[in-house]
């Protein structure tokens, strides 16, 4: 019986050119178990009968499936006729990279089970075949293996874990925030167009800090970096008397052991010394020394600006810059 009235008998109009297929099915149902016929789908053209589908002229049906010897070929047929384990038969024996033949979708409710969910992820593995979906499921039994590698190949896992900025343990590291430099670091204007003492006119470092402060709030403590940044960004607001205090809270031997960001931490201790160590100016000197003939122009202007801020001061001449690295700079003496 068709479930549709209309499929009792209906004529199709199809158009078939060279070396193509058309596929046309309808839906039926059997009222009881027995033997029925169906009459065959026929293809005419030109009002003359050509050929008609190969179907067997008496159908059964019966009330429960007996696989018996009946070989299931296809994922649909094992969906349909087979079992959890001739799913997992099927991913081991076939080419799961061909969406014609498997589809990761039409088989994810076999890992409900805990059994089954073991032996499909070891075949996806020893295959090299990775399905966040599948993954995914390491959070409902706790394997914590397959959970870490979940996290390592989902880059949008902010999605699952909310809009962190940072995020670690042993499975997960996430660190969206990158640190942005602005320069000149010396504003223009000493003095604040509003009535608030500090403000930013910058939209996008405006910007950069509030993200910068949402990222420190997330961190369970700020390491050297986000010090060094920290007290950049405090400077960068003529926040000097903040800088100076922070800007001892920063491990030298941190910074210097594990290479984190050294020159930046230098020219923040070199320029802040400035504002505490008149009229020696020691830390600075001794700092700037070592710049002067940096290998990166930019850094290396940046040194020689309070080279020359101290030059000024000593009443000697101010340094050139030489474009070329390998060029030696001589700081120049003291006028008598």
């Amino acid at each position: 019986m068709p479930v549709y009235d209309l499929d009792d008998l209906k004529i199709h109009d199809q158009t078939i050119s060279g070396l193509e297929t058309s596929l046309l099915t309808f839906k039926f149902y059997f009222p009881t178990a027995g033997s029925f016929s169906c009459y065959p789908a026929t293809i005419t053209k030109n009002n003359r009968f050509i050929a008609h589908s190969n179907i067997p002229a008496s159908l059964k049906v019966v009330e429960k499936f007996e696989r018996g010897d009946k070989v299931l070929d296809s994922l649909q047929d094992i969906l349909n006729y087979g079992s959890q384990e001739d799913i997992l038969n099927f991913m081991r024996e076939k080419n799961l990279f061909n969406p014609n033949i498997f589809q990761m979708q039409q088989v994810l409710w076999v890992l409900q089970d805990e059994k089954y969910y073991t032996e499909a992820l070891k075949i996806l593995k020893d295959k090299c075949f990775y399905d966040p979906r599948a993954w995914e499921y390491s959070l409902k039994y706790g394997d914590l293996e397959t959970f870490a590698e979940w996290t390592k190949n989902t880059p949008t896992l902010s999605e699952y874990l909310g809009q962190f900025k940072y995020f670690k343990n042993k499975f997960a590291n996430i660190d969206t925030f990158k640190p942005l430099e602005y320069d000149p670091l010396i504003n223009a204007r000493a003095h604040s167009l509003s009535e608030k003492k500090q403000n930013i006119l910058n939209k996008d470092f405006r910007n950069t800090y509030e993200n910068f402060l949402a990222y420190c709030v997330e961190r369970p403590s700020l390491g050297s970096r986000e010090r060094i940044i920290f007290t950049a960004y405090l400077t960068l607001q003529d926040r000097i008397e903040e800088a100076l205090v922070f800007v001892k809270t920063i491990d030298e031997q941190d910074v210097r052991s594990n290479s984190v960001m050294v020159v930046q931490y230098d020219y923040l201790k070199a320029y802040l010394s400035i504002f505490e160590e008149y009229p020696t100016f020691t830390t600075a000197r001794t700092i700037t020394k070592n710049y002067l003939q940096f290998a990166d122009l930019s850094w290396r202007k940046m040194f020689v600006e309070i080279a020359n801020q101290l030059a000024e001061y000593d009443g000697a001449e101010t340094i050139q810059v030489e474009e070329d690295p390998d060029k030696v700079i001589k700081h120049a003496s003291n006028k008598d």
